[in-house]
């Protein structure tokens, strides 16, 4: 999907909707786009759609569940939210070989600090796909928020980048860690790395960003004399480093 000129791309879904109504994937790619840009409501109406014409269609039910999570935290809807975790545990056990639908929950309990079994959901995810490494990149990301064990996050990020080096997220996540920990040359070289495996514009000005602030700070360290460590962010609040790898 172009995801750089947004109207454009929701013009063409329009307009594959008027041609293909009733087409599963019509909907469901849709309903990414809409929820990557925060149109969380419309998203839950697209997944909604590609549910009801493809029932078995495991992401999409995946996806809608995280769509509604989303609706729910956002407007509060403490029933809504409650229903919402149990529509994922039924989608853990009807989809049980989808490694998609344990990531998104994995996700999910993260987020609400349930930190145990979000490392068990991962871990069941990586059993159904062991070659996918941004499940890696997130079971560190857990590491980080749950017992801020660097050393086993920066461990579980390089693991990915061996397992795939196309992985950009690894990259971008791992450059990320290695600025908190004042490594900033290596930080630098990550960042290059992710910006060679951007598929998109913005993808593309968010990591230039990430990689012109780590030099910045370079420079500084460099023309001051002291080590990088003096500068550092603290990294006391692990959930502040999964804000910015997740955003």
């Amino acid at each position: 999907m172009q995801l750089d000129n947004i109207e454009e791309c929701l013009e063409g879904f329009a307009k594959a909707a008027e041609l293909g109504p009733d087409i599963s994937d019509v909907f469901h790619h849709r309903g990414q786009v809409k929820l990557l840009i925060d149109k969380t409501e419309e998203a839950r109406q697209d997944f909604s759609r590609a549910v009801e014409l493809n029932p078995d269609f495991a992401i999409a039910v995946v996806q809608k569940c995280y769509a509604d999570y989303r609706y729910a935290m956002i407007s509060q809807n403490v029933g809504m939210l409650r229903q919402n975790i149990s529509d994922f545990r039924k989608a853990t056990e009807r989809f049980s070989s989808c490694a998609e639908v344990f990531v998104l929950y994995g996700q999910v309990l993260t987020e609400r600090q349930e930190f145990a079994e979000a490392d068990k959901l991962y871990l069941k995810a990586l059993e159904i796909e062991p070659y996918n490494a941004t499940i890696l990149v997130h079971r560190g990301l857990l590491q980080l928020q749950w017992k801020g064990n660097i050393e086993q996050a920066v461990e579980l990020m390089k693991d990915a980048i061996k397992l795939d080096e196309k992985c950009e997220f690894a990259y971008e996540t791992l450059g990320t860690v290695e600025v908190q920990r004042g490594n900033l040359v290596v930080a630098v070289d990550l960042f290059d790395k992710a910006i060679g495996l951007a598929r998109t514009e913005t993808e593309m000005t968010h990591l230039f960003s990430l990689k012109d602030a780590a030099i910045s700070q370079l420079k500084v360290t460099t023309k001051l004399g002291i080590g990088p460590q003096l500068l550092k962010p603290n990294i006391g609040n692990p959930s502040k480093l999964l804000n910015i790898c997740i955003n």
